[in-house]
């Protein structure tokens, strides 16, 4: 509560919960967009653990069939999105992508910028 206090925990890391729900912050613009692919095309880095840049969030759009994913969270997250669903990812964060069957999906990039005046 005070700039003592607070000054010990720069440099830190701390929890989030909203980040370990895979909540969004507000004010977030895409700064990329990356193709959409399918079970057949897809990158095979995404199905392996990977992570997001720091200060950068990813949304994983799901526009046809299913799609598992995986986050190293406490408690982890294992979920299947179907489509037309999306699903946000916190920076840092280790996660994998699996499609279930025939899918499509994209993935954008999106940081958060200071609200308007």
């Amino acid at each position: 509560m005070d700039d003592l206090e607070r000054s010990a925990w720069l440099g830190t890391v701390l929890d989030c919960p909203l980040c370990d729900r895979c909540e969004a912050p507000e004010n977030m613009v895409v700064v990329r967009s990356g193709p959409v692919w399918d079970e057949s095309d897809m990158p095979s880095g995404l199905q392996r653990s990977h992570r997001i840049a720091s200060g950068i969030w990813g949304r994983l759009n799901v526009q046809e069939g299913q799609v598992r994913f995986r986050a190293q969270t406490s408690p982890g997250i294992d979920i299947t999105l179907r489509a037309p669903t999306s699903h946000y990812i916190p920076p840092e964060l280790a996660h994998d992508i699996e499609p279930i069957g025939s899918a499509r999906f994209s993935i954008e990039w999106l940081k958060q910028i200071d609200k308007p005046c």
